[in-house]
């Protein structure tokens, strides 16, 4: 089971805001890019886009940017 203990710089990954690409430190203090979904199939993936969600007052997410086109 993956235990995280904090995130930053979260920025929404999907124009609907149901993906947020964030910075995940892991309990052992590993840092990882992480992409958290309100649909995701793992619980703690859906628990952590809910507490980014519910912390946006102190901690912004920022805007979805679209992928550049070539």
């Amino acid at each position: 089971m993956t235990v995280w203990v904090s995130y930053a710089d979260p920025v929404y990954a999907s124009a609907d805001g149901s993906m947020i690409n964030c910075q995940l430190t892991l309990e052992d203090g590993t840092a990882v890019p992480f992409t958290a979904s309100k649909n995701d199939v793992e619980p703690y993936g859906v628990e952590l886009y809910d507490t980014i969600i519910a912390n946006q007052a102190s901690i912004p997410i920022g805007p979805y940017v679209p992928p550049a086109r070539n």
